[in-house]
């Protein structure tokens, strides 16, 4: 009797000890994202879109980081290699659609934290068929927001994107007082402004969904949507122990 109460407290202090170190190794996700526009004027003219949307919120956002020479090692919301990529056919599909505009096909890895402890990535987007100069002057992003994965019984994944379209035949405002410098003022103002100015269609999504892993899915909207597929990642610490 004495020997199995010894027994006993003996395994309560090595799971108070083990337990911390369980609790550290949070679950690791592979996100692969591919975002897509609509070309039909169809899905453009099925409602009346808002002329002043408000940009997505920012403060707490990060940035991912550029590919890493060494991928071998995870490392938290560094974009990983095309190699990578487990979405390339459904990639190809969307870029010989016709109907269809590939704006980006991103992947990156990240712990699975609850809510209150997760990170939002900020995504921008810049216009694919613009070249490197032009997108530097002369516009804001097509697409851009944040994307926010969390874990608490379930995965959820929480969306905050606003995509961009050129009005046809709308530039900046013209009339015969306008000068150079004008122009210049009103372009380096904050993209918000553009669309006060007239130049750009604001399409706002808000969602969060909860997510499966190993499960392809679609988050739509009638002028953009994007393909997510979230792969449970092993990391070093976790295989050893």
């Amino acid at each position: 009797m004495y020997l199995a109460v010894i027994r006993s407290l003996l395994a309560l202090l090595l799971l108070a000890i083990v337990s911390p170190v369980i609790a550290q190794a949070e679950p690791w996700y592979q996100l692969e994202l591919i975002l897509f526009s609509h070309n039909s004027p169809t899905f453009r003219d099925s409602e009346r879109w808002p002329e002043d949307l408000a940009l997505p919120n920012v403060n707490q956002a990060i940035s991912l980081s550029p590919p890493l020479a060494d991928q071998t090692t995870p490392t938290a919301f560094a974009m990983l290699d095309v190699s990578a990529m487990q979405l390339l056919a459904e990639a190809e599909r969307i870029e010989q659609d016709e109907s269809l505009r590939l704006l980006a096909h991103l992947a990156w890895l990240q712990p699975g934290l609850p809510a209150e402890q997760a990170k939002a990535v900020w995504i921008a987007i810049p216009d694919p068929e613009q070249s490197a100069q032009a997108q530097e002057h002369l516009g804001p992003p097509v697409l851009e927001g944040t994307l926010s994965l969390s874990l608490s019984r379930y995965l959820h994944l929480a969306v905050d994107l606003l995509y961009r379209e050129a009005k046809p035949n709308q530039g900046l405002p013209l009339n015969s007082a306008t000068s150079p410098m004008d122009l210049f003022q009103l372009r380096e103002q904050p993209y918000g402004i553009h669309s006060d100015a007239g130049q750009w269609q604001l399409y706002r999504k808000e969602e969060s969904r909860r997510m499966r892993s190993n499960e392809l899915h679609y988050l739509d909207h009638p002028m953009f949507g994007m393909l997510v597929l979230l792969t449970p990642h092993q990391t070093d610490q976790q295989s050893s122990q």
